[in-house]
């Protein structure tokens, strides 16, 4: 399962927070939120990714969303998947999304 960065969008493998040179699991998480990428470079950079984003803008978005939202990086895994569900609901008619379209017309 991969965590994205927050500024470009890069997948990475959420495994690989265990790996990040003289940092536990939980420290590599907080500066993967911080950086992105670079706290997975070799050695880890204490500063913001600065590579061109590989996503569009709304995928960058579901991306910072989740990362904001909670301090566990489990919890970050699928921005895309959450988009694609974002965009599935936003098109899939609903008894109170008919509702309220029915009303319109009537004005």
């Amino acid at each position: 399962m991969d965590i994205q960065c927050r500024f470009c969008g890069e997948p990475w493998d959420h495994d690989t927070l265990h790996d990040v040179e003289d940092m536990s699991y939980d420290q590599a998480g907080k500066a993967f939120a911080k950086y992105g990428c670079n706290a997975m470079m070799y050695p880890p950079k204490a500063e913001p990714c600065t590579h061109k984003p590989c996503v569009d803008d709304a995928e960058l978005q579901a991306i910072h969303a989740l990362i904001e939202s909670s301090p566990y990086p489990e919890e970050w895994i699928g921005a895309s998947d959450l988009l694609d569900m974002m965009r599935y609901m936003s098109k899939k008619p609903t008894p109170l999304r008919d509702r309220i379209e029915k009303e319109r017309n009537k004005l």
